[in-house]
């Protein structure tokens, strides 16, 4: 029988027992206005006894350089403040640093934090990421078990972010182990999971103790297909990095002109964050609004073909492609802008509306599924449909010429911080603990 046939019947129970509080843990959350609070690590207060294990396979290096899923980090940072320890685990394949031009190195975030980096050998890589997953499974869950093994770390919880494959190795783990787990999806678009959702997906989401996503973005779609509740919650931004800050000192700065307009855009370079469509906007706004420049920060695979786009539609020195930028120095950027836009065509959730907002700054965004979770307010931003120039054009026209309130953007933004995320995530974990 393969392995996600098979269930425990103690973890079932434990299930059980636990989802009879999902319906309060959501309407409490619901009713709570999360706030703002940076935190102390000398500042005592209760914690979680034991360790909780966060499972995943991309993670940002000690200085950030390598951003990639900084917004796992960053909550994690804001849990250490609950947990008496959390190991981070980042199984990566052999070769993956030279695909990516990276190198991982482990390092302790803070003094009851540590973030592994364990490399093994897999000869599917890179070929079979979506594919031969029972294969793929047999290495990784060797090597995680391993790392536990020489450790001696015995987890009270894992903590699994995306289902694959980090969220499938939780739940063979948990099962060997009989602890338990909560996968959080963040993909932007969960279709390919969906449509035809392999065997080793069903078992992980049947076996999870809890399911989070951090929108409404296809959660309906989710419960239909695994058959159970998922628990929403939102994601968060790093209150103590992102404040507003002042736009002339930000400019200076960053070398940008006094007189101009600026919308800033902040993504990697792919074809589902819509850059074609923002500079197609750019384009249409160019004759009407001629102190209006556009500055993308980011790095990826299109840049090139965006570079060409520009010179096609005749806006050189209107638009800047600045390239990856680290992560601390993004509230500069924040500050110096006009308007955010965010054109994506699909976001699970999209942190970086949050940060411009905790920078002051209003929000052009597309109904992408995750940006409609974060612009609910004409007061901080405006929404259009996805994959429209004209429409994203138009949008951006009316937020230029809008008087926008600073102090009420960001009084919005601190809806959402890492803080008020991880109290959500604690009551959740506290609640499983309890009942296992």
């Amino acid at each position: 029988m393969p392995f996600y046939q098979a269930a425990s019947d103690q973890r079932i129970n434990n299930q059980a027992t636990h989802r009879e509080g999902c319906a309060q843990l959501r309407e409490a959350g619901s009713q709570s206005r999360p706030h703002s609070q940076e935190i102390d690590r000398d500042k005592p207060g209760d914690s979680v006894t034991g360790s909780l294990l966060v499972l995943c396979n991309e993670f940002p290096d000690q200085d950030d350089t390598q951003p990639s899923c900084i917004f796992i980090k960053e909550q994690v940072a804001a849990l250490a403040h609950f947990w008496e320890r959390i190991h981070v685990l980042v199984p990566y394949p052999a070769g993956l640093e030279w695909k990516r031009h990276v190198r991982y190195r482990s390092y302790d975030m803070t003094d009851n934090v540590s973030v592994s980096f364990v490399r093994y050998h897999n000869p599917l890589f890179p070929f079979c990421w979506y594919h031969w997953k029972h294969a793929w499974l047999t290495h990784e869950i060797h090597t995680i078990g391993s790392w536990l093994q020489r450790s001696r770390i015995e987890p009270r919880l894992i903590h699994a972010h995306f289902t694959w494959p980090s969220g499938v190795a939780a739940s063979i783990l948990a099962q060997r182990r009989s602890i338990p787990f909560v996968i959080t999806e963040h993909s932007h678009n969960m279709e390919p999971l969906l449509t035809m959702p392999h065997g080793v997906f069903l078992h992980a989401w049947s076996e999870a103790d809890a399911l989070v996503r951090v929108s409404n973005a296809q959660a309906n779609e989710w419960e239909r297909a695994c058959g159970r509740e998922i628990l929403r919650i939102p994601n968060g931004f790093d209150a103590a990095l992102m404040r507003p800050g002042d736009r002339k000192n930000a400019r200076r700065q960053l070398g940008l002109p006094q007189e101009r307009r600026l919308i800033l855009n902040v993504a990697v370079l792919r074809e589902y964050k819509g850059h074609r469509y923002l500079l197609e906007a750019m384009a249409l706004l160019a004759d009407r609004c001629t102190d209006v420049d556009c500055v993308i920060v980011g790095s990826g695979h299109l840049l090139n073909s965006l570079r060409q786009q520009v010179s096609n539609l005749g806006l050189e020195g209107r638009v800047c492609f600045a390239g990856l930028e680290p992560h601390k120095s993004l509230p500069d950027w924040f500050a110096a802008c006009d308007v955010f836009c965010l054109p994506s065509l699909a976001e699970s959730f999209g942190i970086v509306q949050l940060e411009a907002m905790a920078c002051g700054r209003p929000v052009v965004a597309t109904r992408n599924g995750g940006s409609e979770s974060v612009v609910t307010d004409s007061d901080v931003g405006l929404l259009c449909e996805p994959a429209d120039s004209q429409g994203l054009a138009c949008t951006l026209l009316k937020a230029l010429q809008t008087d926008w309130k600073e102090h009420r953007i960001v009084a919005h933004a601190q809806q959402f911080t890492w803080f008020s995320n991880a109290q959500q995530y604690m009551k959740l974990f506290q609640r499983i603990l309890d009942s296992s």
